[in-house]
Order: structure tokens, then sequence, then C-alpha cells
């Protein structure tokens, strides 16, 4: 966000800014839970935001050109080239949706949207599919629509078997909320049952895919946030959705733990895990560390480490692998002790 609109930047693989910061959305509103994919043949990235407040927000898009130019969505009578203007991705009027995830299919060249949406009284999860060019492949899909409530998504996509993992988290049990999975098929459809892939009290997934393995590594934050208990666990799934290990504790006990976000490194077969962190609040409040896990799901063994720490907030991080490179790209919000402005650095992660 830069002046009350929806920016962005474009960065070169080695973390370089790359021309000027551009608009993408200029109306004046509540935008929140952005997310980005990118589809290399189009050249082109889907971004998408939840733009309002309750009981009104929906989850809207815009395409954005790899140079940063808007793009007029081809499928709608108004011209996205404009950042006036984007198109709604989930239905208008239904109820309040938020927390979008997105994920690109590279064998169709097209985006699976999910998102949580309250259209049925309570929090489900719908999504839509959308092509390279913004055309609508779908209405909004029922994906999750238990009597409980779903929300947070993740999704990954495979591309060895050309389907996607979708993962959340769920207050279906009696224990309170934990993650759950499902398997969607190529068609963004259900594919498979819903289970807990969690064992204890769980929020906030993220998830990688990891090619060499064919397996995925599932991250969250544990703990009972009404006792304020956080700490940051995983689990290893297999291309099936089923558990291929027994869960593993990647940072306990220092502190608050959450948001954790997750990359995989195709070169190293390893994955990175960062998240938001506290065991300095005395000092630096909030902060951002990661660490890194094998592509097995054993941890490395240098342990965790610090990748943002200053005397301002850090949180909602961000992280992405460049093979290019072979480095990660991490970017995060800060937030001074006066609460006057926001500003988004990065960090180059070898």
């Amino acid at each position: 966000w830069e002046a009350a609109h929806l920016v962005g930047q474009r960065y070169s693989a080695q973390g370089v800014p790359q021309g000027e910061v551009f608009a993408i959305c200029s109306v004046t509103a509540d935008r929140y839970n952005l997310a980005v994919a990118y589809s290399p043949p189009s050249q082109s990235y889907l971004v998408v935001w939840r733009k309002g407040i309750w009981p009104d927000a929906v989850i809207r898009g815009q395409i954005v050109s790899a140079d940063g130019t808007l793009l007029d969505n081809p499928s709608t009578p108004e011209d996205e080239s404009d950042p006036a203007v984007s198109f709604a991705i989930g239905d208008v009027g239904l109820g309040t949706q938020e927390n979008p995830a997105i994920a690109y299919h590279t064998a169709a060249d097209e985006y699976l949207v999910v998102w949580d949406d309250e259209r049925n009284g309570n929090k489900d999860l719908y999504g839509r599919r959308i092509d390279a060019d913004g055309f609508f492949l779908t209405d909004n899909l029922p994906l999750v629509t238990e009597p409980a409530s779903q929300r947070e998504p993740a999704l990954a996509y495979n591309e060895t078997a050309g389907d996607y993992l979708l993962v959340w988290r769920d207050t279906r049990d009696q224990m309170g909320n934990r993650i759950y999975r499902l398997l969607l098929d190529t068609f963004g459809s259900p594919a498979g049952p819903e289970e807990a892939i969690a064992e204890t009290l769980s929020e906030s997934p993220a998830v990688a895919y990891n090619n060499a393995q064919n397996q995925y590594l599932v991250v969250w934050r544990e703990g009972d946030s009404f006792l304020n208990i956080g700490d940051i666990g995983g689990r290893i799934v297999n291309a099936d959705g089923s558990p291929a290990a027994p869960p593993l504790s990647i940072c306990a006990g220092f502190g608050w733990e959450d948001r954790p976000r997750v990359a995989y490194n195709s070169t190293l077969h390893q994955y990175l895990v960062l998240w938001e962190d506290t065991r300095n609040a005395v000092a630096t409040r909030m902060d951002i560390y990661g660490r890194r896990v094998g592509g097995d799901g054993t941890l490395v063994e240098q342990g965790d480490f610090l990748v943002a720490g200053t005397p301002d907030d850090e949180g909602l991080s961000a992280v992405a692998y460049s093979g290019g490179s072979h480095q990660y790209l991490a970017v995060w919000q800060t937030c001074p002790v006066s609460y006057t402005h926001l500003t988004l650095p990065t960090k180059r992660i070898v």
C-alpha cells in the first residue's frame, strides 16, 4: 500500500528493484490479504486481494504484465488497464470473502484462486479457475462447506501430477482449530477426503511443493492463541495428501511464533521457513526468523536464524526462491513504534 493505493515493485533475481513503483489499484478502500502468481508463457501476473470490510468484502484481481503494465481483462466490459478498475473474482453481495490463496497450473497456463467465504452463514472455502488472460473458466466453486468454520486457505500446485494440495484452518473438531487438507484435481474439484494433518491446535498454514520427491511441506502455527502459546510446526505430506512422516517441530519455546511462510529450493532440495517471532520482544519487539528444512523433513543442523530484527515491528513475511540466482528473496512489513507509516524491506538469503 502507498497513500491508500495498492502498488507493486518489480525486483531482479538478485533482489535489485527494477523500474519505479506502479499502481495496481488506485481506488481508496480497505485492501488486505494480497497474493500473486506468475504465468511464464503469458509473461504476466495475477494479483488478488480482499477489497472492503465486513460484510461486503470481496475478492478482486488484476492482470499485470512482466514489466509492470496493467492489462485489460478481455472477459469483462471494463478496462482494467486503468488502475481505478479491477475485476471481481468472488460473487459480489453474498457475504464477506477474505484470505485469498493462488496457485499457477503450469500445464494449463491458468490459475486457481481459493478464499474463505461467508455466503452460507459460516466460513467455507470457495474457488475459481482463471486463465492467464483473465477469462473465468468456472463459476465460484464450493470446495469445503462443512458446518464448522474453514478459513485461511493455502494452496500449492503439483507439477508432476497436475493437481493441487489445499490446506486450511478448520474448527470441526471438538479440540478447536486444526489444519486440514484436501486434494484438488487438475480442474480444481475435490478429489479425496478432507482430513486433519496437524495433531494439535494449529492455525495459519502455508505449503510448498517439492518436485524432486513429489511431496509437500505444510507448516503452521501450533498452540492456543488465547493462552498466548505459539510455536512453528509442520509435516511432510505425500502427493496424494497422506502424511509421509510424523509432525515436526520447527521452532518451539522461544516466545510467540506466528504466520509461517515456506518456499522450496530446487537446487539444494530443501525448504526455507520464515515466521514472526517475539523472543527478543523487550529489545526489538517482533522479528522475522527462519529455518531450513531438508527435503525429507529433517531439520538442517544450523538451527534457526535471524532474518530481520530492528527496534521496529517486523511481520507479515513472504518468501520465494529463484532457480536462476539460487537465492531466496524475503520481504516483510516493518512498522515503527510510532505507527506512523509502514515499509517493506527485502533481503536475499542464500
